[in-house]
């Protein structure tokens, strides 16, 4: 059963209490990217401390996969702030190892994971078949609690909701992230992998799965910053096991990101699940849509 307080969120719509506060952005220009590698330099190496690549004296913090990631923001809209990060990183080379950083940083544990899960061994063998979700960052004013130490994501070691709701943004929520989190499907479902990937921290794995996110663990835990593990987003788990509701909002954050594309769909269409009526979705309604059940979106 889904814990108490997670609750709030999947009987209603995830992205109507987010769009209240945000706007989500993909960067596609050199200076939306640089906003997006000077916020996760003042995060990960100012606040943090965590040495990554980059350029130190401009501030910034980048590496070898930004060439071949897409980068969505998350815009505070009172502000115009950009006050999360993240990025979808495409595999194309011939040696998924070198086109993936969270294999990297697996190291010797890579064959162990993939003999565990068939679907990280196909995407080895088959790169094309894998992305990456990374560098999910948030700025601290919008995080919950410096003191919650190395949590570039603002969560506790419980992922907890706060008890009181969320009002604000500032209100020592995790909204910010669940926001970063939607825009990640939502480039997920956009690109051709299968399979997503993403090293991240249990509590924010709690987070996703209480909302009714379907994900499993691929790899057993390892010290980086933290304690991480390797979860795996496979597309048609998501797709049919994901809560209505969730897939409403990522829906409807793909609209934001992509708008119309020339053949009238906000996410593509799939040869799995029920698809929605053309006359329900094209409001893009995510709270209507939802009680559906349906699993695919149109508009």
């Amino acid at each position: 059963m889904m814990p108490l307080r997670f609750r709030a969120f999947a009987r209603g719509s995830v992205y109507s209490q987010l769009q209240t506060y945000f706007v989500w952005r993909l960067a596609t220009t050199p200076q939306s990217q640089v906003q997006a590698y000077a916020l996760r330099h003042r995060v990960y190496c100012e606040e943090l401390g965590w040495e990554l690549s980059g350029a130190a004296e401009e501030a910034l913090e980048s590496d070898v996969f930004d060439a071949r990631s897409e980068h969505a923001l998350l815009v505070h809209r009172s502000s115009s702030q950009v006050v999360g990060c993240i990025r979808l990183v495409s595999s194309g080379a011939a040696d998924a190892h070198t086109t993936l950083p969270c294999l990297n940083v697996l190291g010797t544990l890579v064959g162990a994971a993939a003999a565990a899960s068939p679907q990280l061994a196909a995407a080895l063998t088959q790169p094309s078949l894998g992305c990456e979700l990374s560098r999910c960052t948030i700025a601290s004013e919008f995080r919950r609690r410096r003191a919650d130490g190395p949590a570039p994501l603002g969560l506790d070691s419980g992922g907890q909701l706060p008890a009181t709701g969320i009002h604000d943004p500032r209100d020592r929520g995790p909204l910010p992230a669940i926001g970063l989190v939607l825009a990640a499907a939502a480039m997920f479902v956009r690109s051709p992998a299968q399979y997503a990937f993403a090293l991240m921290a249990p509590a924010l794995a709690r987070l996703l799965a209480g909302l009714g996110f379907c994900l499993r663990p691929v790899s057993s835990a390892i010290e980086y910053h933290g304690v991480r593990q390797l979860y795996l987003f496979d597309r048609h788990e998501v797709m049919r096991y994901t809560e209505p509701s969730m897939l409403a909002s990522i829906a409807a954050v793909h609209r934001q990101l992509y708008g119309n594309g020339p053949d009238g769909w906000c996410m593509p269409v799939a040869p799995f699940g029920p698809v929605v009526p053309s006359c329900y979705s094209a409001r893009c309604d995510p709270d209507a849509v939802g009680k559906l059940g349906c699993t695919w979106l149109t508009c």
